[in-house]
């Protein structure tokens, strides 16, 4: 009996040992497969991250080989990056719709002169060019559509709507098309554009640093030149930024006029050379050449009487460099930013005013600085300054040609305040010696944008 219950006790006290014995080989066992399950998603996790890091270099490398230019700096951001484009045909629901973005842009304005006496000593203007009404007012309102025709084409329309005394005027500002996988950095352009001459002429006028433009352009260009034709650009696969090109041209607008030369009346040629200093600083320079024919070119204000104005016909050429400088800590700008930029031009025109004999040159330049203080808020001057040529044929004294030794000035100051890059209002204030007297001008703007909205160039 006392060996029953002696063997009784050793299976009460070894049963559990074993059991539990058991059970830590099964845990044990469980940890194990944790453990190699745990090491295989590791494995396949360190895999796959090395496939996309490879996938991201190829990219790059392709997308370098696709578009060469500067490692930091990106000199030409058009309406959209067309190298990001797809490379094949548009699928999808919308392929067939482009972009479409409207700018609107008005203004309230005061003047010390009465705007429709506007003129410039020695430079006679261009029929649009001016300063436009005073008080309440709009400036041209833009309807934008743009997009991939397919992989090898990219068009664009601008259609501008003024409003004046005399109802809504529609001018087709821009009506091009661009190719987008050219070899060799080659952009072909063609239609009617902005050509790239100087710095402002390709921009929009909705995205200058001031109301108006500088008075180069008011004299030099009617504000702006625009024209049917032809441009070819290539970048070169350099360290720096390096972009030479050059176009053909109807020449139907001013300095040109006529349409010379059967509708073959001015072309251009153009280099621009850019980079980065470090990380916080970008510079480009840039020279350009304008060949322009005219033939009974008429030129005098909007506002200008038969009697006053002038018939030019003969040749403009027109030389500019440009250069443009900006800081912004480590490249970021959305907070703050300063951008130092200028142009210098220099006319020669040869052929004769109202069948009168006239040989000339004259020069002009603007410089303007930018600087964006806080997030929303930018603070800017701008000086230009024209010298005229002031030797005259007799029969030409006391008219828009005779520069009567004035040299024209412009200083202009703003304010301005952007929410963001859809919305902006600005305050500017601007002395201005085109004639003996001086005048004084506020002007009191807004810019705004729906739709689609590109990017503005560097």
């Amino acid at each position: 009996m006392k060996q029953y219950k002696f063997l009784m006790v050793i299976g009460v006290l070894v049963i559990p040992l074993l059991v539990n014995s058991d059970s830590f080989a099964q845990e044990k066992n469980i940890i194990e497969e944790v453990k190699a399950e745990l090491k295989h998603l590791k494995q396949a996790y360190d895999t796959e991250i090395a496939r996309l890091e490879a996938r991201i270099t190829e990219l790059e490398k392709r997308e370098v080989a696709a578009k060469p230019r500067a490692p930091e700096f990106v000199a030409e951001a058009r309406v959209m990056d067309l190298a990001a484009q797809s490379s094949g045909p548009a699928n999808s629901a919308t392929a067939f719709n482009p972009q479409i973005g409207l700018i609107f842009n008005g203004r309230l304005t005061s003047f010390s002169n009465e705007p429709e006496n506007y003129s410039i000593a020695g430079s006679p203007l261009g029929g649009e060019t001016g300063v436009g009404p005073e008080g309440f007012a709009l400036d041209e309102t833009e309807i934008n559509f743009y997009a991939n025709v397919n992989n090898l084409f990219y068009a664009s329309t601008t259609v501008a709507l003024e409003a004046s005394d005399e109802g809504v005027e529609v001018e087709l500002e821009e009506a091009f098309i661009q190719t987008l996988s050219l070899p060799g950095g080659a952009t072909l352009k063609a239609g009617r554009f902005f050509p790239a001459i100087g710095y402002l002429n390709e921009n929009h006028s909705h995205s200058d640093n001031f109301s108006d433009r500088p008075l180069p352009y008011q004299a030099f260009l009617a504000g702006q030149y625009n024209d049917d034709g032809v441009q070819v650009a290539f970048v070169l696969p350099t360290e720096l930024y390096l972009q030479i090109g050059a176009g053909a041209f109807r020449g139907a607008d001013f300095p040109a006029g006529g349409a010379s030369n059967d509708g073959l009346g001015a072309y251009s040629a153009f280099a621009r050379v850019g980079g980065d200093i470090g990380f916080s600083n970008s510079w480009r320079f840039g020279l350009s050449f304008l060949h322009a024919d005219a033939t009974g070119r008429t030129t005098g204000g909007e506002e200008a009487l038969p009697l006053e104005t002038l018939s030019f016909s003969g040749n403009t050429d027109l030389l500019i460099a440009d250069f443009k400088y900006q800081w912004s800590p480590n490249g970021n700008t959305t907070d703050k930013y300063f951008v130092l930029q200028g142009e210098l031009m220099r006319r020669y025109q040869d052929g004769s005013f109202n069948d009168i004999a006239f040989s000339g040159q004259d020069t002009g330049f603007y410089v303007e600085s930018i600087y964006k203080f806080i997030r929303n808020f930018r603070v800017g001057y701008r000086y230009s300054q024209l010298y005229p040529e002031n030797t005259i044929p007799l029969a030409l004294l006391g008219t828009d040609l005779d520069a009567a030794g004035i040299s024209p000035n412009n200083h202009s100051f703003m304010v301005d305040w952007a929410h963001n890059e859809f919305s902006l209002l600005r305050l500017q204030f601007s002395t201005e010696r085109t004639q003996f007297n001086t005048d004084s001008r506020f002007y009191l703007q807004y810019i705004m944008s729906i739709g689609a909205h590109g990017a503005h160039s560097f």
